[in-house]
């Protein structure tokens, strides 16, 4: 579609894969444009926010900020393929976002929750939905770096059943298998279902390093908002700090959103529900005397 210049809205749940297809789309997008591919994220970005992000992609004005009548006008020569990450408005923004960018074709990707496009929109509409059983078994053998076990295997297809094949639920798993082998120096049997409470999540935390634990209490405090690392070591009180978020982001648990990371859907409730956010009042209150500082 976005060959033949059409524009697609992709809509899954969290966890669905859509930034990993927007990633597949993007590497085969290259020489499609001839202002090549731009990624923009719309994590809390409005349609103005994501208007700047293009045009300071493809112009050079690293001390200006164009006004209004200014960025309508470079918009308006730009001919690439912009995918937009995480998208959350619709309506006229979204219809004003594409009427400013006639050359562009656009790969835009929403949760359901955010409304269906206006019909004048001319966006192309694709549902993702969860992988087969026997995808996610590949998934999660490929990941995990060995066969499972049979009772890996039979745990992995409750799995599959109560998560209808969300890519992350697996992602998670095999994190957890991974870790539990590295504990043990040999294959390990789950001792705990991540389909009940306390979940994957919880499980995962407890084989991270302190410092890494930290950050994520740290983020339940901040509404699933990560720190910046170059601030973990400070807070934390460890000069390795720095590197929990790169160790949070392998065993997902931590995602990135634009130019900041957070907390992967459903990670915070499963952490609150585990303890970790009983201290979040007090934690919030370091992290404003820190920054004030």
């Amino acid at each position: 579609m976005l060959t033949r210049g059409r524009s697609v809205r992709l809509t899954a749940p969290s966890g669905a894969g859509r930034s990993a297809l927007l990633d597949a789309v993007a590497d085969g997008c290259g020489d499609l444009a001839p202002d090549g591919v731009i990624r923009l994220s719309g994590y809390h970005r409005t349609s103005t926010d994501l208007l700047h992000g293009l045009c300071a992609a493809v112009f050079r004005m690293p001390t200006h900020r164009p006004d209004r009548a200014e960025l309508l006008e470079l918009a308006r020569d730009i001919g690439a393929v912009v995918i937009v990450d995480d998208i959350e408005f619709d309506g006229p923004p979204l219809d004003d976002f594409l009427d400013a960018t006639p050359e562009c074709a656009f790969l835009i990707s929403a949760t359901p929750e955010v409304s269906a496009p206006s019909p004048g929109a001319y966006l192309e509409e694709v549902a993702l939905g969860g992988l087969s059983r026997a995808a996610c078994m590949e998934l999660l053998g490929r990941l995990v770096r060995r066969p499972p076990t049979d009772e890996e295997a039979a745990w992995a297809a409750d799995l599959w059943f109560e998560s209808e094949g969300l890519p992350l639920r697996f992602v998670q798993a095999a994190a957890l298998l991974r870790g539990r082998d590295q504990a043990a120096g040999r294959p390990a049997e789950p001792a705990a279902d991540p389909t009940a409470e306390p979940g994957p999540a919880a499980l995962l935390a407890d084989l991270v390093s302190a410092p890494a634990r930290e950050t994520l209490r740290y983020a339940l405090a901040l509404g699933g908002e990560c720190l910046h690392p170059a601030h973990l070591p400070a807070l934390i009180g460890d000069p390795r700090a720095d590197a929990a978020i790169a160790e949070l982001i392998g065993c997902w648990l931590v995602t990135p959103a634009g130019d900041h990371y957070r907390l992967v859907t459903g990670v915070a409730a499963q952490l609150t529900a585990a303890g970790f956010a009983d201290d979040a009042a007090a934690r919030a209150l370091t992290v404003a005397q820190h920054y004030a500082w």
